[in-house]
């Protein structure tokens, strides 16, 4: 276990299934509430630190010469992790965790994903998500991904235009919701609850993606939910309409402050 430069442990991996109910990796030296920086970050960089959940998926991009790819090696990315990646002048974060089949796994992946982005996103990160394929129904990590795919096909992946395999955080969150919805006929309330939604992750994009946010939340939100398309346009339009008042409001203070100085 490499941090900062210095060897602080090891990790032994079992290779497939533990025996006998051991866990994968057996430790030395580490302590739970140990403040753990990433392992094998790198100084030259374009920006963008891809987190993966195990050390084996880390270790093998980088011997296949992914170097930004690092592990969280816990539930979650920590705040010294975070400052640690600003300190390498990181703006970036690609969320890349392990894709499940199982549904109630999915959902705690979901709320792991929402938890490292919203702290990612209160330190000056821009957030994404990045979807491994299933492969044949069962779990896949980086590591599994990699032993049938190359470098360059993960680097495209990361990079992809497309939204089922690469998300901006607010097209990620709008998928999310809208599956919470998936396969219901929408009572009042319900419909009433799901454009709220829209219209709350909407106010935090950033003015340069809201376009792009505003083209997701149709494509997403009639591909995962039955709802009236004239629903959604208004839904935009309250975005819109709110943005715009915290653009007035922010407009009038900065006004009031040059005019009491």
């Amino acid at each position: 276990r490499i941090v900062y430069g210095n060897i602080t442990g090891f990790n032994f991996r079992c290779l497939g299934t533990p025996p006998n109910n051991l866990p994968k990796y057996l430790r030395q030296n580490k302590h739970d509430d140990d403040q753990q920086a990433f392992a094998y970050l790198p100084w030259q960089h374009s920006g963008d630190l891809i987190l993966v959940e195990g050390e084996l998926d880390a270790l093998r991009a980088n011997t296949m010469g992914i170097k930004n790819v690092v592990a969280i090696g816990r539930i979650e990315a920590s705040e010294e992790q975070l400052r640690h990646a600003k300190e390498r002048n990181f703006n970036k974060i690609t969320i890349c965790l392990d894709t499940e089949p199982a549904p109630e796994k999915q959902k705690r992946k979901a709320q792991q994903i929402e938890r490292i982005a919203t702290k990612a996103e209160a330190m000056g990160f821009s957030v994404y998500v990045a979807n491994l394929p299933d492969l044949d129904g069962v779990k896949t990590d980086l590591d599994a991904y990699l032993t049938t795919h190359t470098a360059n096909d993960f680097l495209q992946l990361v990079n992809s235009n497309n939204a089922s395999e690469m998300q901006h955080i607010s097209t990620w969150r709008v998928v999310q919701l809208a599956k919470q919805y998936q396969g219901d006929v929408l009572s009042d309330k319900a419909q009433e609850d799901l454009l709220n939604g829209i219209v709350k992750i909407g106010l935090n994009v950033t003015p340069t993606r809201r376009k792009e946010y505003y083209e997701q939340v149709n494509n997403f939100i009639g591909e995962y939910v039955a709802i009236d398309e004239e629903a959604i346009n208004q839904t935009i339009e309250r975005i819109k309409k709110a943005q715009e008042l915290e653009t007035q409001q922010h407009e009038y203070k900065t006004q009031t402050e040059r005019i009491n100085k």
